[in-house]
């Protein structure tokens, strides 16, 4: 069966910056055969690139040199999926998953662009407690902190 990844903003980060688990989620976006994304991802990554320069634990420089080949990700191989974002607010809402806003964008992103792919394995890939839960519980095979760990392939 044919396997899409989708990738939260958290994930992609990954792509760009050395934090744990880095190689893994390399690794696996490049066995994926479609990854994907919610549109609100780019502005994420870009904050968080912002957020690393605040505290020093990047420079100006790097993300100047990192930002052609996120577009080239994000105009190139990344399926960018569009919402509706009213239709997220009750992840919002759920007294079980207590997502933040963004994430519930993304899980509801994630849903949609699985609905769509009927003959693919979707998975999920996230670095985010919360959401990771969340996925869970809708029915996703989560690669994140632990499956890393583990080692575990993309296709298992």
């Amino acid at each position: 069966m044919a396997t899409a990844l989708y990738l939260d903003s958290s994930a992609i980060v990954k792509f760009y910056v050395h934090e744990p688990h880095y190689q893994s989620v390399r690794q696996w976006a490049e066995n994926a055969d479609i990854l994907a994304t919610s549109e609100i991802a780019y502005t994420e990554v870009m904050s968080a690139f912002s957020q690393k320069v605040r505290s020093g634990g990047m420079e100006w420089d790097y993300v100047s040199q990192v930002l052609p080949k996120l577009n080239q990700l994000w105009f190139g191989r990344l399926a960018v999926v569009r919402i509706d974002p009213l239709e997220a607010a009750p992840y919002v809402l759920s007294p079980t998953l207590p997502l933040r806003a963004m994430d519930s964008i993304h899980l509801h992103a994630a849903i949609a662009f699985r609905s769509q792919l009927s003959e693919y394995s979707v998975m999920f890939c996230s670095f985010d407690r919360r959401l990771i839960q969340a996925a869970k519980t809708y029915g996703f095979r989560v690669l994140d902190e632990e499956a890393a760990k583990r080692g575990e392939p993309l296709k298992a």
